[in-house]
């Protein structure tokens, strides 16, 4: 089900000192700017190696913010990994039969075809949100 690792997600308390660590450990780059604050109450900044994106750094701007409660209960680490997969809707229906808890549409609905990323709650994946994507439909496509 699962085709690509597109990209992963971590929540940090600062995206500044964050991607001015990953430069130096890794080697990295920031890929773009700074995003504004979502609405979803967090700042993103992407980061890889001049090609390819492959970090995202997330950073809350809402104290009451899904990514400041998990800093908050667990510290900064992986908040989300990203995957493409060939068939949204088949992959949907897979992880629902077997558990899996998807946000981003209704409970009883399957993704239409102007849908094209869907997360699987981490409350049902071991506490890691997982990001389910059409290929070339990630955030950056």
């Amino acid at each position: 089900m699962l085709d690509k690792l597109t990209n992963f997600t971590i929540a940090v308390r600062s995206i500044d000192e964050a991607a001015e660590y990953y430069a130096k450990l890794f080697g990295v780059e920031l890929t773009m700017p700074k995003l504004p604050p979502s609405r979803y109450g967090f700042r993103a900044a992407w980061m890889g190696n001049g090609r390819d994106a492959f970090i995202e750094l997330l950073e809350p701007s809402d104290p009451d913010s899904a990514v400041a409660r998990f800093l908050e209960s667990r510290g900064q680490g992986v908040y989300m990994v990203s995957f493409d997969v060939p068939d949204l809707a088949e992959a949907v229906r897979h992880v629902r039969a077997n558990g899996g808890r998807i946000t981003g549409i209704p409970e009883d609905e399957e993704p239409g075809p102007d849908t094209n990323v869907v997360w699987v709650h981490p409350d049902t994946t071991m506490g890691v949100f997982i990001q389910l994507q059409r290929p070339g439909h990630g955030v950056l496509e």
